[in-house]
C-alpha cells in the first residue's frame, strides 16, 4: 500500500457499497500479492505493449506458473486455479486488475523518477529458481519481482509515492502518516521494521517478520531449503535471524494441520476446500476430489464438476454457460470482482447508485469527480471533503460530507 488515505479516515455511510468494496480490496490484494498486473490499457485503440507492460506480463506469468506447479491450500489460490486452469489464463484474469501502487509506479516512470531497464529484467527473470521452494521467493519479501530492473532518482528526504522512486538502498517511508512519503535509508538485519520494503537490499533477500524472542517484527534473512518430499516437514519458520521457506516438491502439497508434505489426493478421495490439493484437473467438490471441466458458451454447467470459462466472462445460468459481459467501455459489468462480468484493465465497473442502479465499464474518474471508493479514481484516491462546518453553542458539526477523486495518488 502507498500509505493511509484520507478517504479511510471516516466511516463510509453506505454499508451496502462497502461490502462490495471489501471484495474488490480482497481480490486486488491477491493480484498485488502475486505481482504488479500486466495487460493492455482500456479501450479499443491500445497500441503494442510497452516494455513495462512486458515486464508485468512476464512477472505475473512466472507467478501463475508457480501457483499451478506448486499449489498452496490458500482458498483464494484454489479458486483461481479452478477458474483459470492454465498459467496463461491465470495471467490474463489477474491482468484485468490494478491497484494504487501500480498506478503510482507508472506515473513515476512517466515523470522520470523511476527508470526501467528491460535488459536487467530479462536477466533476472531468466535466472529464477525452478524449484517450488526457490520459486516462492517471487512471492515473498517487500520488493516487487526483479526490483533490480528499477532505478530511483529521488534522493534521501525527497518526496515519494513508491519505494522504486528512491535512489540507492532506500524506501518510501510513510511512518509520519503524511502524503507524500519521504525517501529514507533502509535498515539492516536485526533492526525493527514495519514491512519488508524497509529492510536493506544490500543484505541479500530479506523479509520483515515477527521474531518471538524479540516480541517484534525485525529484518531477517530470507532463505529457502530444498523441496521436501512426502512425509517431510514443510512450511515457513522464523528464528532470531532467518525466515526459512520449505515448499513441497511437485506432485505434493503442504498439509497445514501437520506441516508435512502430502501427496496430492486422487480422484474420489475425501477432501476439504481449505486444506486439500487434488491431482491435476481435479478439485474438491462437495468433499470429494472430482474432475472439473471448463465449458465454452452454450455448454452444460452446474458450478460443481462443470464450470464455465470465467476468464472468457461466462457464467452458469439455468444450466448453460452464457456471456455476462464484454469488458469494454459502456458494456454491463458486476462490481463484485469474483464475478466473470469484470472490466478490461484500465476501466472500472462504475455503478450509478443514485439514478439507474446499473453498472457499466467506464474510464476511471478524474480529479474532482464524485466517487465512492479509491479504485474508481484515476489517481487511486477517493478523499473526503467538507463543504463547510457549522458551530453553534460551542459545538461544531461536519456538514455536507462528500467524497471526490484526489489530484494525486495520496491526499
Amino acid at each position: 500500500m502507498l500509505g493511509t488515505r484520507s478517504g479511510s479516515a471516516r466511516p463510509d455511510p453506505r454499508p451496502a457499497r462497502a461490502r462490495v468494496r471489501l471484495r474488490v480490496v480482497a481480490y486486488s490484494a491477491l493480484a498485488s500479492f502475486l505481482v504488479l498486473q500486466p495487460g493492455c490499457s482500456g479501450g479499443d485503440d491500445a497500441g503494442p505493449p510497452s516494455p513495462f507492460d512486458q515486464y508485468r506480463q512476464r512477472s505475473l506469468l512466472e507467478s501463475c506458473e508457480l501457483l499451478h506447479r506448486c499449489p498452496s491450500t490458500f482458498e483464494l489460490f484454489n479458486w483461481l486455479r479452478r477458474n483459470a486452469q492454465t498459467p496463461e489464463k491465470c495471467a490474463e484474469l489477474l491482468g484485468r486488475y490494478e491497484d494504487d501502487r501500480q498506478r503510482a509506479l507508472e506515473l513515476a516512470m512517466a515523470e522520470g523518477s523511476v527508470v526501467y531497464d528491460a535488459v536487467e529484467a530479462e536477466r533476472c527473470f531468466s535466472g529464477f529458481d525452478a524449484s517450488c521452494s526457490g520459486g516462492s521467493l517471487v512471492l515473498r519479501g517487500g520488493q516487487i519481482p526483479c526490483s533490480s530492473a528499477f532505478t530511483g532518482t529521488v534522493g534521501l528526504g525527497g518526496d515519494c509515492d513508491v519505494s522504486e522512486q528512491c535512489a540507492g538502498d532506500a524506501f518510501c517511508d510513510w511512518s509520519a502518516w503524511t502524503c507524500p512519503g519521504t525517501c529514507a535509508e533502509r535498515v539492516g538485519l536485526g533492526q525493527p521494521c514495519r514491512g519488508g520494503d524497509e529492510c536493506s537490499m544490500l543484505d541479500g533477500r530479506t523479509e520483515c517478520d515477527w521474531v518471538e524472542t524479540r516480541g517484534e517484527r525485525v529484518c531477517v534473512s530470507l532463505s529457502v531449503g530444498p523441496d521436501a518430499v512426502v512425509a517431510e516437514a514443510c512450511g515457513v519458520t522464523t528464528d532470531d535471524t532467518t525466515t526459512t521457506i520449505v515448499r513441497c516438491a511437485e506432485g505434493s502439497y503442504c498439509d497445514r494441520a501437520t506441516e508435512l508434505c502430502r501427496a496430492r489426493l486422487a480422484a474420489g478421495e475425501p477432501c476439504s476446500d481449505s486444506d486439500s490439493i487434488c491431482v491435476d484437473d481435479h478439485f474438491c467438490v462437495d468433499g470429494v476430489c472430482e474432475r472439473v471441466s471448463v465449458g465454452a458458451e452454450g455448454d452444460f454447467c452446474d458450478d460443481r464438476g462443470y464450470v464455465c470459462d470465467f476468464v472468457s466472462r461466462l457464467a452458469c445460468v439455468g444450466g448453460s454457460c452464457v456471456a455476462v459481459g464484454l469488458g469494454r467501455r459502456g458494456t454491463p459489468c458486476s462490481p463484485d470482482p469474483l464475478s466473470p462480468a469484470n472490466c478490461d484493465r484500465g476501466l472500472i465497473c462504475h455503478t450509478d447508485w443514485d439514478v439507474t442502479g446499473r453498472s457499466t465499464c467506464e474510464l476511471p474518474l478524474a480529479a474532482g469527480e464524485a466517487c465512492d471508493a479509491n479504485n474508481e479514481c484515476a489517481s487511486g484516491t477517493c478523499e473526503w471533503i467538507l463543504a463547510h462546518d457549522e458551530c453553534a453553542s460551542g459545538v461544531c458539526e461536519w456538514i455536507d460530507e462528500a467524497r471526490v477523486c484526489a489530484e494525486r495518488a495520496c491526499a
